[in-house]
């Protein structure tokens, strides 16, 4: 396992995490997001973490370079005790455990935040995501069909959970 560490993301994190997501974004055929965040986006987006979400960022011991970053907020989809979550590692950097570092952390600070179970919605097609979460101890619990992508195209999104 890589040597790092794992901490609440601060506001001079805001360019390392778009050094993480923005490669991933523009790759496509992983995650749901499909338009490139800017800074002054991802500096708003960590100002105003509310309450009862947090990110956690993965940093490389070696380089200081942040390599991960995972997310939990409350979902207008789901019931106050379910938090929804999103992982992004960077590519290159997968399969060495930043994920399952990052997870550990996570579930803590989500039970601490009064959480009972945490869900996950994966693209069909993002097999390593459906793989990394299953491995992280999620099931499968439904599907939302044929969600439209920018490009017409239509994926199912697999929603997994895991009690916390």
């Amino acid at each position: 396992m890589v040597k790092i560490l794992i901490r609440p993301v601060q506001i001079e994190d805001a360019q390392g995490m778009l050094d993480v997501i923005n490669p991933i974004i523009r790759a496509g055929g992983t995650s749901a997001i499909e338009v490139e965040y800017s800074l002054e986006t991802q500096c708003d987006y960590i100002a105003n973490i509310g309450p009862r979400a947090a990110c956690n960022v993965a940093i490389e011991e070696a380089s200081s370079a942040i390599v991960g970053f995972q997310g939990y907020e409350l979902h207008a989809n789901l019931p106050d005790h379910i938090a929804d979550i999103s992982t992004f590692v960077r590519i290159g950097e997968r399969s060495r455990g930043i994920g399952r570092q990052l997870c550990d952390f996570t579930f803590k600070s989500a039970r601490a935040n009064g959480f009972t179970e945490i869900n996950a919605a994966i693209r069909a097609d993002n097999f390593e995501g459906l793989a990394f979460y299953s491995r992280m101890g999620f099931r499968d619990h439904s599907v939302l069909r044929a969600k439209p992508l920018k490009n017409g195209k239509r994926v199912d999104r697999i929603l997994k959970r895991r009690p916390l």
